[in-house]
C-alpha cells in the first residue's frame, strides 16, 4: 500500500500519514491489533511503534502539509471532499472534520534506521 507522508521528522525518523479510508482501513486495522509493524520508505524498512495524532496536532499537520505543497491544492482538496463527504476548502474547520473522520497516524522507528545496503560495484 502507498500513502502521502504527510511529514517526516529525519531526527526521530517519524513518519505521519492519514488515514484516507477511516479507522476501518485494513493496514490501520491491523495495526490496531497490535501485529508487528514496519514501514517502507524508499528501498529502507524499519520496524515501527504507532499512535493517533491528537485532534489539534493533527490539524497543525495537515494544515503545514496544505502550506508546503501549494501545488497539490487542486487535487488534495477535491479527494478530501470525497473523503470526507462534503465540499473541504482548507479552513480550519475544514480540517478538523477532516481529521475526526479521517485518522492521522504517526509511525516511529523502534530502533535506528540504517539506509540500504549498497551494492559492491562490479568490475
Amino acid at each position: 500500500m502507498v500513502l502521502e507522508v504527510l511529514r517526516h521528522d529525519p531526527a526521530s525518523g517519524e513518519h505521519v500519514v492519514i488515514s484516507g479510508f477511516g479507522p476501518r482501513a485494513d493496514w490501520l486495522r491491523n495495526l490496531d491489533a497490535g501485529g508487528p509493524a514496519s514501514v517502507t520508505v524508499g528501498r529502507v524498512t524499519f520496524a515501527a511503534q504507532h499512535h493517533v495524532l491528537e485532534a489539534d496536532t493533527a490539524v497543525a499537520v495537515l494544515a503545514d502539509y496544505e502550506r508546503r505543497n501549494r501545488l497539490v491544492r487542486p487535487v488534495l482538496r477535491p479527494v478530501l471532499s470525497v473523503l470526507v463527504g462534503r465540499p473541504y476548502r482548507g479552513t480550519d474547520a475544514d480540517r478538523r472534520h477532516a481529521v475526526a473522520l479521517l485518522p492521522v497516524i504517526a509511525a516511529r522507528p523502534t530502533f535506528p534506521v540504517i539506509g540500504p545496503r549498497k551494492r559492491p560495484a562490479r568490475s
